[in-house]
Order: structure tokens, then C-alpha cells, then sequence
């Protein structure tokens, strides 16, 4: 669906894979339900099918600006963690709920996820 939408394959095979596996984790918040509302924010002009990357500064770490809602963020932290890295993914969000004692939403619920090699073991993952 998303090649046919004009993201290149190997990007759109990847998005698929981060769908099916939050839903395997038992995130389904942000599986596979999220498909057709990934396609409308593409055909909308929201997000973009093809992108991009460059480098602004090359500083030994990774930040990414201008993204759009990127999926399950312990995604990518595994990510890290199989190539033996200590990883920490996070991002802003828009106000969706109400600070305590408040009435109107103007609070992020800011993602965030940490993940850690653990050897032998799977790696430890927050």
C-alpha cells in the first residue's frame, strides 16, 4: 500500500515492519491500525513519501528534526541494542491531555524508549 503511495519500497517494507511488530508486542496503538491513517497524512501532503536524510553536524551522535510521527520508538531501540550500543529514543508530541488539575490539553505525552544490550540475554528494554 505504501510503495503504491509513492514511498520507495525498502522504506515502505520497513514502516510495514514496524506496524506488524508493535501489534506482536501488544502495542496496537501503534500497529497496524495505523496504516490507513499513515496513508491519508501521505496523500494529505502531511508526510512525504520521499525524503531526504542529510547531515548538519556530524557530532558521534544521531538527532533527526523535522520528522513526522515515527511508530513504536522501541523499534528503533532495539535496533541499537543488537549492534551492542546503549540507546535512547525519544521525540515531542502535540498537547493531547491536560495537566493535572487543568482543563484544556497542553500536554505531549513526549514518547520515549531505552534500550541496552544485556549479552546472552535479550536486551533490556524501557
Amino acid at each position: 500500500m505504501y510503495a503504491a503511495l509513492g514511498v520507495p519500497r525498502d522504506n515502505a517494507t520497513l514502516l510495514a515492519d514496524t506496524l506488524v511488530q508493535a501489534d506482536l508486542w501488544g502495542h496496537p496503538s501503534h500497529g497496524v491500525m495505523r496504516l490507513p491513517w499513515y496513508a491519508r497524512r501521505l496523500q494529505s501532503g502531511v508526510m512525504r513519501a520521499v525524503t531526504q536524510a542529510e547531515t548538519i553536524v556530524d557530532a558521534g551522535a544521531v538527532a533527526v528534526r523535522h520528522s513526522n510521527h515515527f511508530g513504536a520508538a522501541m523499534y528503533y531501540s532495539r535496533m541499537g541494542a543488537a549492534e551492542n550500543c546503549v540507546v535512547m529514543v525519544t521525540t515531542n508530541a502535540s498537547p493531547a491531555m491536560a495537566p493535572w488539575g487543568g482543563r484544556e490539553k497542553r500536554v505531549g505525552t513526549n514518547p520515549w524508549s531505552l534500550a541496552a544490550p544485556a549479552g546472552r540475554y535479550a536486551p533490556m528494554v524501557l
